[in-house]
């Protein structure tokens, strides 16, 4: 049986009666000496937020340079730092920031002439590095839940521009990157990791035509799973996207022929299911920059106009609650997030008298809101359990100071009216526990389901089924497995490898692999309670410019004056980007092909090492060539790892999309017929067939003719008769 994951959000189930315009809890101007400005605040696990934007020069004169401005802000709005990176006399320009997963911060944005670029700081604002990647500009920028980061944004091909990603590592290092064509001057401004891959909008700007949003999907590495253009007004602009509480998502812009605001509701695949527009001003063209959800399902359009900056309530429905402008002039709001206690927080830049242009955060709270369950325990609302005595709490607020009341249910029987309530678990079975708080006229609601068992995974490592690592990376993998009795849990780790070949790597409760080899792979693991069993699969997708080398062995024995040959299989033997260097020690050699010969003259141990370029994609082999005089009174012990029989060695690479090593050892000289069969028993080429002599002979099938399948290679060398199976792929 498969483990099945299920997510159940948070849910504030709300009654309003008439709410009204709501007033700003504090409003601060952050001021970093220069001209100012936010573009994009990101709340941290903690609780305060993190803004960043560029600092620019207030001088008239002469050229305008600006620098990467990142700002932490306590959650009662007080600054706790502000740092300025990049170069002088160079415009840099940060779009997007995210905490990461270890703790620190990735802004993404522009420096001018190098294109987009991301800075990673340290909590404390410490810059780690910098790093530009080929043009174009950063909007948008995520974190997958494998490690990666992927950065949005566009880029000029040709003349034209396109949608572009980005995906790094840690290290700021390039994994992959892909351009997006969607009919016109396309842009990407966000981004959101959903089921199978990652959903991104933008526009495709098309004049004189109307433009269009411009919608994509692709899977982990970039590749296209689907592509929309939709028309929902005269010229769109798209500049903000956030997933719904089912499948979907919705995005927000403006259209500046209908000078509104823009609101669109797309399903799991990109086809529309509503749109709305929205008027702030009348005589102003009012841009819709940033969207947030609430956990009642409603949204916060954040915008601005070239009057003041908005923030307009919706339900889920895009019908609206209510809405505020802010400021009298320069006012303008750029991005917003939704904070613990439900309120909005708004970040953009306004000009403050004499000190030019400042940062700007409004946080924003009702004036009628539901008390808020700011913390819960246990925080899944869905587990497994032994038979146990669990305490469930609560910790709820009311931001109109209201006394609160409690109630906790279970199976329609009330249990207790206190924040917190213990319940002993005793049989087998799956019990609904309810929570409820009200200030007596709205309310926000829990619901808990608790599952008890004899047996159950806890936990397994890595948490993600499907993620990508380059090759000659080593994962542990555990499952932490609990039963109710001391009976035995049992383990059987196997894993499939890119030619679907089956392997047992393991019989404990974790095992360490190390992947050698680039192409899928799958590590699956059973565990057995009694007569349960239960299943947890891993797919893992081994990035390399490199398919497999030969000698398949990276040591190596060879004699004095023995000539030996390197060869390496590109993972795309057919791009046009490979480039190939190799070395001898450190001395380069002549070879700038896929192969390499090697005659070593002395006695000692050498490397050999190839270095492949695809592109972006790099990779390094590297071979330990021990190297000993010939030994002509050999004893047994010398040739003891030698076969004493013809020996017919693995085919590389298996599979194949072009061309076959095939390898063999002769003990002595022998009659030889080496053929390849289809699937059907009919030979097809004919390799060998005649006297060979003893020693290894390497031989090559060209199989550029040959369809597609399976086939079976065949070595029949005296009495001694060997096949294996092949398999051909285009």
């Amino acid at each position: 049986m498969n483990i099945r994951i299920i997510l159940i959000s948070l849910f504030s189930i709300l009654t309003f009666r008439a709410i009204a315009q709501p007033r700003p809890e504090w409003e601060r101007f952050i001021d970093g000496g220069r001209n100012d400005y936010f573009i994009d605040v990101y709340i941290t696990e903690t609780g305060d937020f993190i803004a960043c934007g560029n600092s620019q020069d207030r001088h008239g004169g002469g050229e305008r340079s600006s620098d990467f401005w990142i700002s932490r802000i306590s959650s009662g709005g007080e600054r706790i730092w502000s740092n300025s990176y990049g170069e002088d006399d160079v415009h840099e320009n940060a779009r997007s920031i995210i905490q990461t997963d270890a703790g620190g911060f990735l802004a993404g944005g522009y420096t001018s002439g190098d294109g987009m670029t991301a800075i990673l700081t340290e909590p404390d604002g410490d810059e780690i590095w910098i790093c530009t990647y080929g043009g174009g500009t950063c909007r948008a920028i995520i974190e997958l839940k494998s490690g990666e980061y992927v950065l949005a944004g566009s880029i000029s091909v040709e003349d034209n521009t396109q949608g572009y990603l980005v995906c790094i590592n840690g290290n700021g290092d390039v994994l992959w990157q892909e351009n997006y064509e969607g009919g016109g001057t396309d842009v990407f401004y966000a981004l959101r990791e959903t089921t199978g891959g990652i959903v991104v909008a933008g526009y495709s700007l098309r004049r004189p035509e109307p433009n269009k949003v411009f919608l994509i999907k692709t899977d982990f590495n970039g590749e296209l799973i689907w592509s929309r253009q939709i028309n929902v007004g005269n010229n769109p602009y798209v500049r903000d996207m956030t997933s719904d509480c089912g499948d979907g998502f919705a995005i927000v812009g403006f259209d500046n022929v209908r000078r509104s605001g823009l609101l669109l509701k797309v399903d799991s695949n990109g086809r529309e299911e509503w749109h709305r527009h929205y008027r702030i001003e009348d005589d102003e063209i009012d841009q819709i920059q940033s969207i947030n959800r609430f956990a009642d399902g409603g949204y916060a359009l954040v915008g601005t106009n070239m009057r003041t900056g908005f923030i307009v309530k919706v339900d889920a429905g895009g019908n609206e609650n209510w809405r505020r402008s802010y400021g009298n002039g320069l006012h303008y709001m750029f991005s917003s997030v939704t904070c613990w206690d439900q309120s909005t927080l708004a970040a953009g830049y306004d000009n403050n008298g004499e000190s030019g242009y400042d940062g700007l955060l409004v946080k924003l709270i009702p004036e009628r809101s539901a008390p808020i369950i700011l913390e819960y325990n246990p925080p899944q609302l869905v587990f497994t359990t032994l038979p146990n005595v669990i305490t469930f709490d609560v910790y709820a607020i009311d931001h109109q100071d209201d006394s609160l009341r409690y109630l906790w249910s279970m199976d329609e029987e009330e249990l207790d009216t206190d924040s917190t309530v213990t319940i002993e678990f005793e049989d087998f079975g799956v019990y609904n526990l309810h929570f409820s708080v009200s200030d007596s006229e709205l309310s926000a609601e829990l619901q808990w389901q608790i599952h008890v068992t004899d047996f159950f995974i806890r936990s397994t490592t890595p948490d993600s089924l499907n993620f990508s690592i380059r090759r000659g990376t080593n994962i542990d993998f555990s499952v932490d497995a609990v039963a109710v009795e001391d009976r035995e849990i049992s383990y059987n780790w196997m894993l499939t490898d890119r030619n679907r070949q089956e392997q047992v790597i393991g019989e404990t409760e974790s095992v360490s692999f190390m992947f050698n080899m680039a192409d899928e792979h799958e590590i699956k693991v059973t565990v057995t309670y009694g007569e349960i069993s239960e299943d947890i699969n891993w797919i893992i997708n081994v990035r390399s410019s490199v398919y497999s080398w030969w000698p398949s062995q990276l040591e190596v024995n060879a004699y004095v004056d023995s000539t030996q040959e390197f060869i390496i299989t590109p993972f795309n033997e057919n791009s046009d980007s490979l480039e190939f260097t190799w070395l001898l020690d450190d001395e380069q050699l002549e070879s700038d092909s896929m192969s390499v010969i090697v005659t070593f003259t002395e006695t000692g141990q050498n490397e050999v090492t190839s270095i492949v370029h695809d592109g972006i994609e790099a990779d390094t082999v590297r071979w330990v060539i021990n190297v000993e005089e010939w030994s002509f009174t050999a004893d047994d012990t010398d040739c003891a790892d030698l076969p004493n029989t013809p020996e017919l060695y693995p085919a590389s690479p298996n599979p194949f999309n072009s061309s076959l090593k095939l390898s063999m050892y002769l003990p002595g000289k022998n009659q030889v017929r080496l053929s390849i069969f289809d699937i059907n028993g009919r030979e097809v080429s004919r390799l060998i067939d005649g006297k060979v002599t003893a020693g290894n002979r390497t031989i090559v099938w060209n199989a550029n003719d040959f369809p597609a399948g399976v086939y079976v290679v065949r070595m029949d060398a005296g009495n001694v008769s060997e096949m294996q199976k092949v398999v051909l792929v285009r």
